[in-house]
């Protein structure tokens, strides 16, 4: 009986895959180029398999709908695994081209790498991070083919974000990508507390990243109560265990450029998170709003004051860059009666429960 063939595009990863487990670097080299039109140049089979190969499968594949293929999902999670094994954690085989590899895995293999990584299991006290950095989060109840290829998605990005001894995007600096590719995981997952730590880790292993995230990040509106608190706790968090401001200011600290008030104030303010915006959730009825909104200007507060001592002692800043500063902290603070008003309502409250 004739052997029933694979659809073309499982052939196409299979084969890319065998090519890149023979660890020839020559061969790595061909397959992950990016090509170039007008010179008539063809893209390497690896490079069309992760931006293409991917494509038509995101989150779709975690449809009960959509009819699995078993052969394809097992087929992607191997190269995966090889692209992760071969090109980012084996010296020896690495194609040593830091733009070839950026290119190989920037913009929408970064995209579809966030898609699935977002249906792996959530991360636990048992399951944290690191051991998805090790490649050791295994999961005993995985739930076939399409959940095993979501693993492997996340282990590989989760490298790609994090590990700046490996990741081309991080030795080329490139945290506008690496920021939104947070920003996509935390719309997918929420802001669950495992996320919430592998996010400050990236942070602390590269600070300028904060800069980046806090332009991106779009803060809900504080009607939207548990959306609204859950992003203030993480900017909170963020703020709180993160790396200081000043290490997130020393990447712009280069010769001839010069550190402004709008470099520092990024390193402490989403960019979306406007006094207005802040004021409203101050007057918001859910107390819960309320509380993580003053927590949040506290924490700024003292991470100011953090930054400013550093800043004299560091950078030498003068007196009339500190009043820049200051004032333009003091516009982003919410009226001082908007925050006095807390107080009489919190009494009331108390007042209402005793009687």
């Amino acid at each position: 009986k004739q052997k029933k063939k694979k659809p073309c595009r499982t052939e196409a990863v299979l084969l890319a895959n065998c090519l890149l487990e023979n660890e020839d670097t020559a061969v790595n080299t061909y397959i992950s180029k990016a090509g170039n039109k007008e010179r008539k140049i063809k893209p390497g089979i690896l490079f069309i398999v992760l931006r293409d190969g991917l494509f038509t499968h995101g989150l779709e594949i975690f449809d009960e709908k959509v009819d699995a293929d078993d052969d394809y999902f097992d087929a992607v999670a191997d190269i995966l695994e090889c692209v992760r094994r071969c090109l980012f954690t084996s010296p020896s085989i690495n194609l040593g081209n830091s733009r070839l590899l950026f290119d190989l895995v920037s913009r929408d293999p970064l995209q579809h790498l966030c898609r699935l990584s977002a249906q792996a299991p959530r991360l636990t006290s048992e399951t944290t991070f690191r051991d998805v950095l090790a490649a050791r989060d295994f999961f005993s109840n995985s739930d076939g083919a399409a959940e095993n290829l979501a693993i492997e998605a996340r282990r590989l990005l989760f490298l790609l974000l994090a590990d700046k001894s490996v990741s081309p995007l991080l030795l080329r600096a490139e945290g506008n990508q690496i920021a939104r590719s947070m920003i996509r995981l935390l719309e997918f997952q929420s802001v669950s507390l495992g996320l919430q730590k592998f996010i400050v880790h990236c942070t602390k292993q590269t600070p300028f990243l904060i800069r980046e995230l806090f332009r991106l990040l779009t803060i809900p509106d504080p009607k939207k109560g548990f959306d609204f608190v859950a992003m203030t706790n993480f900017i909170n968090t963020i703020l709180r265990k993160g790396p200081s401001p000043l290490e997130c200011l020393y990447f712009e600290d280069r010769p001839g450029t010069e550190v402004t008030v709008e470099n520092v104030i990024s390193t402490l303010i989403p960019a979306k998170l406007k006094g207005q915006s802040l004021a409203r959730s101050f007057q918001n009825r859910n107390s819960l709003v309320q509380m993580e909104s003053f927590k949040l200007v506290v924490v700024v507060l003292k991470r100011y004051q953090l930054l400013v001592t550093d800043g004299l002692k560091d950078y030498k800043w003068s007196v009339e860059f500190i009043d820049k500063l200051s004032s333009t902290i003091t516009q982003w603070l919410p009226d001082f009666q908007v925050v006095l008003s807390l107080r009489s309502r919190y009494e009331e409250q108390l007042s209402s429960k005793g009687g």
